[in-house]
């Protein structure tokens, strides 16, 4: 009764097609093509049976699209967006389709393209490329999703291995795929470093998550590492903190943009070739004002849709993207496609549930698409340029660089090596004045991270008064930029009570904390602020620091 439902129609008021090169429609027209002529036919048969699609992958792997524009080992030449919109279309054919290639491309590959070694690279992207070797990419922990950078999987050196134990859930191809890229945290030094995990490695076990309602067709496990041994060489040598892990999550934004798009176009297209076929009242659905005005809507938002992506692609090759807009376009377009899906939803009516009609599919699968990471903070849109690239070295040994927090430009000193160890003065008190405070902690072993706080120094003032969580959250995000994960921290003076405040808002990033507040500053501190850190001791109540000194 209803013919051609799903396959593409084509969608581009905004003539989007003119601005791509010849390669690009390439990429475009094939992956369309599979979609509409391999995909579409089976998918939900897959998707309701919760089972893998392994022929259509072994269809995929002969396209030559998986790569996300990683340059060379065997994989394809995709400029940003003619990677976009090879997610784009697989996504419009099936979330778990486009789900597999984001694990297998977006996320394993360009682990090992941007932090592994040269032998890393060249063992494994050719074949992964070729989807001959199968890729996971396992952050995600039972009690850890949108906090990652609190995983609680360790790494332990012991000669020339490392041994990994912990637990991980929701690994996209975790229980098939050959290498396992496994982040965990360094009991040493706390940063979070990345491994590789070949499967049929003793220890290393992957179950299916079954039950679920949304992305049936891809498989998701939870994993357990126990004792599981690894050699130096698979330990991925660019991955020294997690700032290096958010370098590949950054990417993904861009790529779940687009998904995002492929889903608002199938159902938009859906709702579009079913209304015009389906009759009521003696007229196709298409012919009444209301029908017109919900699928106009629908409509302006898919477009609007497709600029955010073009530009972001755009952005992309010019080097200017930043992690704030890529967020954004991530936030705006997985929103408007859970809108899009549900209008479509609506206008199918009791059809609209069935999977021959493919929207529901479509609505359950962008419902995880939504889940929310990290969203863009309004106090991040600042006009500074953001972390000085080129850190200066002073002539005392200190290593000077200007990081952006909050919309504040921090100067910030990093002396010496050695367990990391975060060292907040009084909000008077600049790097200078602290230097021979610096000298004594990093002559007891210690990497000391000082820095002037806002107004002080150099650091640029607050554009508004802050209270303590305000000033707390900035130190986090100075952290954030200098790739620390977990650190001690000493707090003396007032910055005693900003050290308390910061373990308070973020115990997880404290390993040790000692507060040495003056008399002044134990009034000021909120007894219900002080923190549940895994090791705090609190010193004196002698005015002006005397305890400190």
């Amino acid at each position: 009764m209803y013919e051609n439902i799903g396959r593409s129609l084509g969608t581009d008021y905004f003539r989007i097609a003119d601005q791509l090169t010849r390669e690009e429609l390439g990429y475009l027209r094939r992956t369309r093509e599979f979609v509409d002529d391999e995909v579409l036919p089976v998918i939900n048969g897959y998707w309701e049976r919760a089972e893998f699609p392994w022929p259509l992958v072994e269809k995929l792997a002969k396209l030559e699209i998986v790569g996300d524009g990683i340059e060379g080992y065997g994989c394809p030449p995709m400029s940003p967006i003619a990677t976009g919109l090879v997610h784009m279309e697989l996504n419009r054919g099936d979330g778990s389709l486009g789900t597999f290639v984001g694990v297998q491309a977006g996320l394993a590959m360009q682990s090992i393209a941007l932090l592994g070694s040269a032998e890393q690279k060249q063992r494994w992207l050719p074949g992964m490329a070729r989807l001959e070797k199968l890729g996971a990419f396992a952050l995600t922990e039972p009690l850890h999703g949108s906090d990652s950078v609190a995983l609680e999987t360790s790494a332990r050196r012991d000669g020339g291995d490392w041994v990994l134990g912990g637990a991980k859930k929701w690994i996209g191809n975790g229980t098939i795929a050959d290498v396992i890229v496994v982040w965990a945290r360094d009991i040493a030094d706390g940063r979070v470093k990345g491994f590789l995990v070949e499967k049929g490695t003793p220890g290393y076990d992957a179950k299916r998550i079954d039950g679920k309602g949304s992305l049936r067709a891809v498989w998701q496990a939870e994993i357990t590492l126990s004792d599981v041994r690894v050699p130096e060489h698979s330990r991925l040598p660019g991955a020294n903190s997690f700032k290096d892990t958010g370098r590949v999550l950054a990417g993904t934004r861009n790529a779940v943009a687009w998904a995002a798009l492929g889903h608002a176009t199938a159902a938009y297209e859906a709702a579009v070739a079913y209304c015009r076929q389906r009759r009521q009242f003696g007229k196709p659905l298409v012919s009444f004002q209301i029908v017109q005005d919900k699928l106009v809507k629908m409509l302006a938002e898919v477009c609007s849709m497709q600029l955010y992506c073009l530009r972001l692609g755009r952005l992309i090759e010019e080097g200017r993207l930043t992690d704030t807009i890529a967020a954004i376009a991530k936030m705006n377009n997985t929103r408007k496609a859970r809108q899009v899906s549900f209008e479509a939803r609506d206008l199918l009516g009791g059809n609209g549930i069935l999977l021959d009609f493919h929207v529901m599919r479509h609505m359950a699968d962008i419902s995880r698409r939504f889940t929310p990471t990290k969203a863009p903070k309004p106090s991040r849109l600042s006009s500074w340029a953001g972390t000085s690239p080129v850190p200066a070295r002073s002539r005392d040994g200190r290593t000077i660089r200007f990081v952006d927090a909050d919309g504040v430009r921090v100067r910030t000193s990093v002396r010496d090596s050695g367990p990391p160890l975060l060292l907040i003065t009084g909000l008077g008190a600049s790097l200078d004045l602290g230097a021979p405070f610096e000298r004594e902690l990093a002559a007891r072993g210690m990497q000391v991270v000082s820095f002037d706080a806002p107004g002080i120094g150099q650091s640029s003032p607050y554009r508004w008064p802050q209270r303590m969580p305000g000033i707390a959250r900035t130190v986090e995000r100075m952290l954030d930029a200098l790739g620390y994960d977990r650190i001690d921290v000493l707090g003396v003076s007032l910055g005693g009570v900003i050290a308390q405040q910061f373990a308070h808002q973020a115990p997880y990033r404290v390993r040790r904390l000692i507060s040495v507040p003056n008399g002044f500053s134990m009034m000021t501190c909120d007894p219900g602020a002080r923190p549940a850190a895994p090791s705090m001791v609190t010193v004196g109540s002698k005015a002006a620091g005397g305890t400190a000194r």
